[in-house]
């Protein structure tokens, strides 16, 4: 029959192991869990990079799609005012011609008028003039009041002109910036796609 102090000692270090084994377990167990948290937190903040990447890039989409509006809206005004440079262009073109051809009739008809008028009073006082010299000695004549109205005529088209263009050439300035940042902004998408993706992969991964 053993001895009562004998089986103390037995049961006292018995029960010392079972404290150390379990003070063991709670240990491993609380390093798992503060693994488990720290796992958790890492997935949390992965997360929420993950969706603040998301968001910016539905922003930039957002930005991307009133860009591309107003690149749209941008470009019909530019064609509108272009088309109404074109037909300024046109009237100008067509008041020149109707000066031109007046001009020509004007000449031809006073050219007629002087080589009568030196045939008529050159058979009197000069003799016969050949047709070569009164030809030669024709002068122009001057058309003051049909000079002021052609420049009456022309200063409003030149005026428009002058306003078209300058639209014309303010629009394209405008769109050729729109399209500049349409471009960044379509370089920010595809960095952030791309960071996205990686992210969401490494959060795979984790998992």
């Amino acid at each position: 029959m053993s001895d009562p102090s004998t089986r103390s000692g037995w049961s006292s270090t018995r029960s010392a192991r079972d404290a150390a084994q379990s003070l063991r377990e709670r240990n491993e167990q609380a390093k798992r869990l503060a693994a488990v948290r720290e796992r958790a937190a890492e997935l949390k903040s992965m997360s929420d990079a993950i969706n603040q990447t998301d968001n910016k890039i539905g922003s930039i989409a957002y930005q991307m799609d009133q860009c591309s509006s107003m690149i749209n809206r941008a470009d019909d005004e530019r064609w509108k005012w272009q088309h109404q440079y074109n037909e300024l262009e046109k009237k100008r073109r067509k008041i020149l011609s109707i000066i031109s051809r007046d001009t020509n009739a004007c000449d031809t008809r006073q050219q007629g008028v002087t080589a009568t008028l030196r045939e008529y009073l050159g058979s009197f006082w000069y003799g016969q003039p050949s047709a070569e010299s009164a030809s030669s000695s024709a002068v122009p004549i001057d058309y003051p009041e049909y000079q002021k109205e052609i420049e009456r005529r022309m200063v409003p088209v030149r005026n428009g002109l002058s306003s078209a263009q300058e639209t014309c050439d303010k629009l394209n300035a405008e769109w050729d910036q729109l399209w500049k940042s349409k471009e960044e902004l379509e370089t920010q998408n595809r960095t952030l796609t791309d960071e996205y993706a990686a992210m969401s992969r490494q959060r795979t991964d984790v998992e």
